[in-house]
This record gives structure tokens, sequence and C-alpha cells, in this order.
């Protein structure tokens, strides 16, 4: 759960494990009065430290964006991901089948 300065509930942010060393990072910003507020960069920044920090042996962390999704792709660049390369018709959503960015970050 993402909260805000006053304790309500804004977002989530989460894992799920691909492989021994590699963990899938995803996020959701729920209020759209949060936007532009800098908590999700504070967030995905303090979990990527925590993620690293606290699970052995992981060595990378990825993302996956909608590559139209010019904010999120901003935000993983800002908190130190690189761009990897873009899945083709990768997911369906609302109707229609998109492309996916994906980001990783390593541990180092």
């Amino acid at each position: 759960m993402i909260l805000d300065e006053n304790n309500e509930f804004i977002g989530t942010i989460g894992y799920v494990r691909i492989s021994e060393y590699e963990l899938n990072v995803g996020y959701r910003l729920l209020q759209p009065n949060a936007r532009n507020k800098g908590y999700m960069t504070e967030t995905l920044k303090l979990f990527v430290n925590y993620l690293f920090d606290s699970i052995p042996n992981i060595v990378r962390l990825s993302l996956h964006t909608a590559s139209n999704n010019l904010p999120s792709k901003k935000l993983a660049e800002k908190c130190g991901f690189e761009f990897e390369g873009t899945m083709r018709k990768a997911y369906f959503y609302r109707g229609k089948i998109h492309d996916q960015d994906v980001y990783s970050i390593i541990k180092e």
C-alpha cells in the first residue's frame, strides 16, 4: 500500500518473482489527485533499495509499462531503470492489444 502524508491510501506497489535472481516490479497510483507530487518516485526508489537489500540473490529488477504510458516510462528512468526494448502486442487492455516496454535495474 502507498499512503500519502495524511495516511490516505493512494496506490499499490509489489513484485513477482521471475527467477532466483530476478523480480518484476509493478505499481499503480489509484488517486488522480496524487499524480505529479513525487509519491511514486519516492516509493519506487525506496522499494528498489528494500528489495535489493532484503531478498538474497536478487541481482535484477524489471518492470513493464505500456509503450504509450509516458509518465510511467519517465518514472522508471528517473528511478534508475534502463530501457531494454519493446514487446510487441504483449498484453490485452480495454479491448485492444498493446505494446509493452521493458525496463530493468541491476544491483551494483
